[in-house]
């Protein structure tokens, strides 16, 4: 959002994009993440963005990176998600 001058002489953000996205966002990290920190960062971005959040999906691993890629059922709900987004 550029800081522009507005038609009655004053100054503020005017949003290039007036129709309002969806998206969903995905989050993966150790056990000791907190997950509501990220998405209190991410919601502001998206708020300032002009998108609706529509879900999220996170995924705690313990092993190491990667891990997730072997998780069958999770990889599913990320395509699933990722279909649904697209629709």
């Amino acid at each position: 959002m550029p800081y522009t001058k507005l038609p009655d002489g004053s100054f503020g953000f005017v949003r290039r994009i007036e129709k309002k996205k969806k998206n969903a966002f995905i989050a993966v990290a150790g056990v000791e993440q907190e997950f509501e920190t990220i998405l209190t960062t991410v919601k502001g971005f998206f708020n300032w963005a002009n998108i609706e959040l529509t879900e999220t999906l996170f995924y705690a691993h313990d092993k190491g990176y990667g891990e997730v890629k072997d998780d069958e059922a999770m990889m599913e709900k990320a395509f699933q998600l990722g279909v649904k987004i697209v629709q």
